[in-house]
């Protein structure tokens, strides 16, 4: 789905906001899962890609300009196996490095290369082999230059360099970038950070924390 920015009404900190059925025409059932600013992606679309990942470690990389015509229903970026789930996207310039992660704290990285660009209606290709009762909970952009920040359901964080994790090939189990216990509980988020950011820790109950990198 694609959304003007000035559509999403400006409210206060504790508002409740606008229900995103009065924004987009989702599919019932259907919930929002990520959201990415697209800025000049639509004017560059020959050097840009739309990378997605799913919760039972399926990747694929879908050249922007397959996503440019986008009408009011949306369109279908990608197929799902049965009990899939998307959980996250980004956008590319075709030569970035890959990071995703587990629930049970494994990590794994590889270049963006070895997806190969797909049509819409692709599934994908494997970007992450997972353990009986593992899932992939997040996958972004690896950025030499800031650390791995890995955050656990009970509010437990650690930041890792980056060259600390070797560059694989997709489809691999990865290495382990927490030691999850049931006092941290399973890893949920993973972020590229540097010293000079500040992070936004929210809670299932609607909880906020701000605090410095």
């Amino acid at each position: 789905h694609r959304l003007k920015c000035y559509q999403v009404p400006e409210a206060g900190r504790a508002a409740r906001g606008m229900a995103v059925m009065n924004l987009l025409q989702l599919d019932p059932g259907e919930k929002v899962q990520t959201l990415l600013p697209l800025g000049e992606a639509f004017k560059t679309v020959q050097d840009m890609y739309l990378v997605l990942a799913t919760r039972q470690g399926m990747i694929k990389r879908t050249p922007i300009s397959e996503l440019a015509n986008l009408r009011n229903v949306g369109l279908k970026a990608i197929v799902l196996n049965d009990g899939d789930e998307l959980i996250g996207a980004c956008l590319t310039d075709g030569n970035q490095e890959i990071y995703m992660g587990s629930r049970s704290g494994m990590a794994i990285r590889f270049p963006e290369n070895d997806i190969r660009p797909m049509h819409r209606v692709a599934m994908g290709v494997r970007g992450m082999r997972l353990r009986d009762g593992d899932a992939v909970v997040d996958m972004g952009l690896v950025d030499p230059s800031r650390e791995l920040l890995a955050v656990s359901e009970l509010g437990y964080g650690k930041r890792t360099p980056f060259d600390e994790y070797r560059v694989q090939s997709r489809g691999g189990y990865g290495i382990i970038t927490m030691s999850v216990t049931e006092r941290t509980g399973p890893l949920v988020n993973l972020r590229a950070v540097s010293d000079e950011d500040d992070l936004m820790l929210i809670s299932s109950d609607g909880t906020l924390i701000r605090m410095e990198a």
